[in-house]
């Protein structure tokens, strides 16, 4: 087989073995909080991929009261576990294996007589499984001060957004350092073949002149 076939085999099976295993293993979920009529409804979206399940906490103002949790029923049919404390709830809900989430996981009903309080997500603690944290979606998230890993540098960027990027398109990142090098060898093994053709061709034009012998 021509080595130029056999080089771009090799470079479209590992592109098609790196892009499905983007799709399973790097699939991006998204969570929104949704408040309406005192309640907070928890809407978590998998983008048509299986989730085995989640665990969030969710945090929020001092003036909120939470009554009650009730998770939904197309839902954690492997189990439910919700927990109230002082400043942030928490929530555990578990799949069987064909499970796609696209829609409310839990609701929570609350009561305040505050017009400025807030709801959001502990992303620190978040737990989804091996699949991407896409957009979040809070409820009047207050601002925090900057880390010294969220300073933003000359280019306007932090430390921890650029981390952030790298995790989230590795696998991209990947595919690109092998195309470039599979481009850069094809390009070496095509100059090596004209250098040695070239040659061929000089070594045709000119034979070497045997000695004669009397």
């Amino acid at each position: 087989m021509n080595p130029y076939k056999k080089l771009f085999i090799l470079v479209e099976t590992f592109l098609l073995f790196f892009l499905s295993f983007k799709a399973t293993t790097y699939a991006i979920t998204n969570i929104t909080l949704d408040d309406s009529n005192d309640k907070i409804s928890v809407i978590v979206n998998s983008n048509d991929d299986v989730i085995a399940g989640i665990d969030i906490r969710i945090l929020f103002s001092e003036d909120i009261e939470i009554d009650r949790i009730e998770n939904s029923d197309k839902y954690c049919n492997l189990g439910f576990n919700d927990q109230i404390n002082s400043n942030y709830f928490s929530i555990e809900c578990f799949n069987d294996a064909d499970i796609k989430m696209d829609g409310t996981v839990a609701t929570i009903y609350y009561s305040t007589a505050s017009k400025d309080y807030y709801f959001y997500v502990d992303q620190n603690s978040l737990d989804i499984g091996n699949v991407t944290i896409g957009d979040i979606t809070d409820i009047n998230k207050p601002e925090v001060n900057l880390t010294s890993n969220d300073v933003p540098n000359s280019n306007g960027l932090s430390d921890s957004k650029i981390m952030e990027f790298i995790e989230d398109n590795f696998v991209y990142i990947i595919l690109g350092l092998v195309l470039t090098f599979s481009t850069i060898l094809l390009v070496i093994i095509i100059l090596q073949k004209k250098d040695s053709s070239k040659e061929i061709e000089t070594n045709t034009e000119n034979p070497s002149e045997k000695p004669t012998h009397f």
